[in-house]
């Protein structure tokens, strides 16, 4: 990932190479507020995408923790509703864990990042580079199927660290 700055604004922006990336999934939380806004997305070369996004003034669920900082409960509220329109769509995110959820305090707002995994519900498959170090729920390896009840199982552990008395 790249911090950039437009030429025309001078505004910064994130520019990401993935070899994936779910436009429609990222279209359809952008009707709802809960990802950054889209510049450019295109397959550049081969099969390496380019996204370019607007930056956020936020804080990853990770360096909240990581700074002692409670995860105030708009975070779960939010998460789960972006969630559920996923899954209404057939989607699953895939990719839940804290460093792909951004907590903006000043605006009170939360995004969504990184759709190189979000993928069609017991269709499409995890990359089979997955880290199978990291704590997942059972069924879940290196190029298994994707399935709705994973991103739960994530958001459930997501729900866990929010402090519902902020």
């Amino acid at each position: 990932m790249y911090i950039a700055t437009l030429s025309d604004t001078d505004q910064e922006v994130i520019v990401k190479f993935t070899a994936h990336y779910n436009l429609e999934a990222h279209r359809l939380l952008a009707k709802v507020g809960f990802v950054l806004t889209l510049r450019f997305c295109e397959c550049v070369i081969g099969d390496l995408y380019m996204v370019v996004m607007d930056c956020v003034d936020g804080k990853s669920i990770w360096q909240l923790q990581e700074d002692k900082i409670p995860v105030p409960e708009i975070v779960a509220r939010s998460v789960t509703d972006a969630i559920e329109l996923l899954h209404e769509n057939d989607t699953v995110f895939g990719d839940l864990w804290d460093q792909n959820i951004l907590y903006d305090a000043s605006k009170a707002c939360v995004v969504l990042v990184d759709f190189g995994w979000s993928r069609k519900d017991g269709e499409s498959r995890y990359p089979a580079t997955l880290n199978p170090s990291n704590t997942w729920v059972e069924d879940v390896s290196p190029y298994s199927i994707m399935h709705k009840a994973h991103d739960l199982w994530q958001l459930e552990q997501l729900i866990a660290l929010c402090n519902f008395d902020a």
